[in-house]
């Protein structure tokens, strides 16, 4: 098992190693969903797919919720793209005095908020047969620094730490603390017309459940993931290009459970986008990926995506987002390939994938809608649609149609009620016929204003996964209690 010091080291040497040849992931604050997303959330989702859905409706109007739809749906340069237009906005809401950030300590800017829940889980492991309940306990810190070193350089550090502890079985319980995806570190250089972006985002998960349909009766499921790189971007009157390159490294940290995932993806991006009003921008979307894989039983691949997309505000109340073009995967055989997906077994639970379903090559059409309204000052709603092929965890890849959801009613001053659904079909390849599978999710949250930068929330979520050709059918329902402190 990998100590935290290692990987401390290991993070610091890629981050050095990223900066020198240009790493992998975007640069976003896009904010960074709450403890009640976290929690309604931990382990069920739609895995690879998640992207295409709405988030959970956060409990607070903190700094760290905001966006986090944007952040969820969107893909690497797409998000960089989006930081940068976003970044003029907080910078108009600074002058105006509207900006999120809750204390200033000289030239740095720091939003904090810590939070504590506990959960009752019928099925933490994801069983289609002998699912295992527990109660859980979690408690999270989120920090955003911002340094505006000098009027063309800028330091934002973004953080997550969270721990989480089983009280029936704490032989699962999380080895030290977490690091949240959203963990992050970028570093932008304002020169002419350009930003030079420089960015790492180091992640400590435990799923405790599916990252994709074909996973289940597994609780420990603990990866580290880096992704780091660079991306320079130009704007001039209504015209914006940007281009980046990225590496992402994925580790096991539970000795050798799921080692299969352990991979290095390099990655380009290119946009070009064209603002002919305020409110209205479209462009061309390009990103290319290849990743090799460290364990020879997932197959190495090369990816792309090459989309249009539209964004427009169509009324003052009411604005969407579309996207539509091709993807293509090539897959080479360097796996262990077999038509019959078996998993390696301890202690009666799955710790690894023996072998890859395989699966063709494929050039298909993709497309991404979201839809938001806010109907009047109380009521706000979203709606998401989908079709796209993603990466797999037991395969070369697997194909989706999403829809997607979210409601939040604002009763009064002091109290919320918020919720989502989400229904996903589609098939994961193989060599002989693709298997069909679907999956259903729908969430009740309810937050209360109790004091001054105080919020309690409660929230329900139920998730049911439809694989019986690989018998993987199984429901999991989570009830949550939780609170947080901004400060």
């Amino acid at each position: 098992m990998y100590s935290v010091s290692a990987v401390a080291r290991y993070w610091l040497r890629t981050f050095a190693l990223s900066l020198a040849l240009g790493g992998l992931v975007p640069v976003f604050p896009f904010g960074v969903p709450t403890l009640s997303a976290q929690i309604s959330n931990n382990g069920i989702g739609f895995g690879n797919t998640v992207n295409t859905l709405t988030p959970p409706t956060p409990v607070t109007n903190s700094p760290f919720a905001s966006g986090v739809q944007e952040a969820k749906l969107s893909l690497a340069g797409w998000q960089a793209y989006r930081t940068y237009r976003q970044g003029l906005q907080t910078n108009a809401n600074a002058k105006e005095g509207t900006s999120q950030e809750v204390a200033r300590f000289g030239p740095v800017r720091m939003a904090l908020e810590a939070s504590a829940g506990t959960s009752y889980d019928t099925n933490i492991n994801s069983s289609p047969t002998n699912p295992l309940p527990d109660v859980l306990l979690y408690v999270q810190i989120q920090m955003q620094l911002r340094w505006q070193a000098t009027r063309r350089n800028e330091l934002q550090l973004t953080l997550g730490l969270n721990y989480t502890q089983y009280l029936e079985n704490p032989e699962y319980n999380d080895s030290g603390l977490l690091l949240a995806p959203y963990t992050g570190l970028d570093y932008r250089i304002y020169f002419l017309d350009f930003v030079l972006t420089l960015y790492d985002y180091p992640s400590i998960t435990n799923n405790g459940g599916p990252r994709d349909p074909a996973i289940t009766n597994s609780v420990n499921f603990r990866q580290f993931t880096n992704r780091g790189g660079l991306s320079l971007l130009w704007h001039a009157n209504h015209l914006t290009l940007l281009t980046g390159f990225e590496r992402s490294d994925t580790l096991s940290l539970t000795n050798d459970e799921f080692n299969s995932q352990n991979s290095t993806a390099y990655s380009w991006y290119g946009m070009a986008s064209w603002e002919f009003t305020p409110t209205t921008t479209a462009g061309l979307r390009l990103q290319a990926a290849a990743t090799n894989y460290t364990q020879e039983i997932l197959n190495n691949s090369v990816t792309t995506e090459t989309g249009l997309f539209y964004q427009s505000q169509l009324t003052d109340y009411t604005s969407f987002y579309i996207e539509a073009g091709i993807q293509t995967g090539n897959f080479f055989n360097t796996g262990k390939e077999t038509n019959t997906l078996v998993f390696e077994e301890t202690n009666g639970f799955n710790t690894n994938v023996e072998g890859t379903l395989g699966g063709k090559n494929y050039v298909q059409p993709y497309f991404r809608l979201m839809l938001t309204n806010k109907l009047n000052k109380y009521l706000d709603q979203t709606l998401s649609l989908s079709r796209m092929a993603s990466g797999s965890t037991v395969s070369n890849y697997q194909e989706s149609n999403s829809i997607g959801y979210q409601l939040q009613y604002r009763l009064n001053r002091f109290t919320s009620v918020g919720g989502r659904a989400a229904y996903q079909f589609g098939t994961i390849s193989r060599n002989l016929d693709p298997v069909p599978f679907s999956t259903l999710m729908g969430q009740l949250d309810f937050s209360f204003h109790i004091m001054k930068n105080t919020d309690f929330g409660i929230s329900y979520t139920y998730y049911k996964n439809d694989l019986a050709e690989l018998d993987a059918n199984y429901t999991r329902q989570v009830f949550t209690l939780s609170i947080s402190h901004r400060f």
